[in-house]
């Protein structure tokens, strides 16, 4: 699924995939299951995403909680990695 993602970032420059995407329901509902799991290892209430996970998705710009602000930050990080 996390190659999915990529490919879906690539083709779109972000990694927003919409929960209800017409083109790969799976992906969408991935993705928000993803979000789910930051949240719930951000209050504690579980095991969360493992750590691995959650580096992968922070290296491609996947934003946890997608404000605009955050995901703004995101992109000119990793836009700001992949020069140098």
């Amino acid at each position: 699924m996390f190659q999915r993602l990529k490919k879906f970032k690539d083709n779109n420059e972000h990694c927003q995939v919409p929960n209800r995407y017409k083109e790969d329901p799976s992906l969408g509902c991935w993705v928000s299951t993803q979000r789910r799991l930051f949240k719930k290892a951000q209050k504690a209430m579980g095991d969360g995403l493992h750590p691995e996970r959650t580096s992968r998705l922070e290296a491609i710009g996947f934003c946890k909680f997608p404000s605009l602000n955050e995901c703004s930050r995101n992109r000119e990080s990793l836009a700001s990695s992949e020069k140098t």
